[in-house]
């Protein structure tokens, strides 16, 4: 009798260690945690216009949403969080950075975001602005306007300034005349379709490497449009509302979407250029709410995302290979059969004794 409740036990607790080790293989976490972030991009992610901003250390300016996403993640610059953002940089330019950093590095990032696209469209506005001010010098100096092209943050804020102020209309109307011509319209879609070119090369590249990073690409916003509105503000509109749509095409693409989200600042924030952005100071980067807001967004999508890509793992190893939960079914069976047999040789055991 004791052998035959030895073997009973035996057989439940094969079952029971056996199910909880398979069923412990398909437990995977979801929670979204990231150990190695990589960040690609601009002014936007280096911080510039916030209050500690150092161009020659991006960890500098603690609420930059880069840092505020280490700071969450528990990373340290440089060993588990790199930023090899820059200010000015286009999409081609961080295309190049992407594939001039480490290619191991990049491989075991568990999250890879990339803020660019504005300077692709900038760097259109300043030429065309630097243009307009050689041609019409003499009437931007009427209204006591000087620019100094040397610096970014100079003709941001001159541009903006004059925007902002009706007194100087002859010197508006003459940039907007000269931005919003021809040649610089069919600039600007040009640059649209070079973006969303690099945005594939950039995909593509981390993949034939090997990476399997969650990618984030971060869409360029348009505070001009908290300025009264005028012919510039709505072309910009248009053309950043190019970008991201071709954007989030790529991101739900077949060939380039998996692992693929697209951040959309120009929708978000819409309608609150004022509270995300330093516009109020003719600076169009955001303010630490604006980081935040970013900061904020990355977290909750990608644990969405982790949540999303375990649903999808799981129902591929249902429908491709569903080794592991076939075995457990079949040893259960077996398992019930063998405590079904034992039972009933107890049972008959015990009636042939009486």
């Amino acid at each position: 009798m004791k052998k035959i409740v030895c073997l009973l036990l035996s057989v439940l607790s094969f079952w029971s260690l056996f199910s909880l080790t398979v069923f412990a293989e398909n437990d995977e976490d979801d929670s979204g945690a990231v150990q190695l972030l990589s960040v690609f991009g601009d002014s936007i992610s280096t911080g510039f216009g916030l209050e500690d901003f150092d161009a020659s250390d991006n960890s500098k300016a603690k609420n930059s949403f880069p840092n505020l996403l280490a700071k969450h993640y528990g990373l340290q610059f440089n060993e588990s969080y790199f930023n090899d953002s820059r200010t000015g940089a286009t999409s081609g330019q961080v295309l190049s950075d992407i594939k001039n950093a480490d290619k191991e590095r990049l491989k075991k990032s568990d999250m890879i975001i990339i803020s660019v696209g504005a300077n692709d469209i900038m760097s259109i506005l300043e030429q065309t602005v630097f243009t307009a001010y050689s041609d019409s010098k003499s009437i931007f100096e009427q209204y006591g306007i000087t620019i100094d092209f040397s610096s970014l943050k100079s003709i941001e804020n001159t541009i903006l300034a004059v925007w902002n102020d009706p007194s100087k209309k002859a010197v508006i109307d003459k940039i907007i005349a000269e931005c919003t011509n021809e040649k610089c319209l069919n600039q600007y879609k040009d640059a649209v379709l070079k973006y969303l070119d690099n945005m594939k090369e950039m995909i593509s590249y981390l993949r034939e490497i090997g990476s399997e990073a969650e990618l984030y690409f971060i869409t360029p916003y348009n505070p001009t449009a908290a300025i009264p509105g005028n012919v510039l503000s709505d072309t910009l509109q248009k053309t950043l509302v190019d970008l991201k749509d071709g954007a989030v095409g790529i991101s739900e693409s077949q060939e380039f979407g998996y692992g693929v989200t697209v951040i959309d600042l120009l929708t978000d924030f819409q309608d609150r250029y004022y509270e995300m952005t330093q516009i109020a100071s003719f600076d169009i980067h955001p303010t630490i709410s604006g980081h935040r807001y970013i900061a904020d967004k990355l977290i909750q999508t990608h644990v969405m995302n982790m949540q999303q890509r375990e649903i999808e793992l799981n129902q591929q190893r249902h429908r491709t290979a569903p080794y592991n939960n076939t075995i457990v079914y079949v040893i259960f069976v077996f398992a019930c059969a063998a405590v079904i047999a034992i039972l009933f040789h107890v049972f008959f055991t015990i009636r042939k004794g009486k």
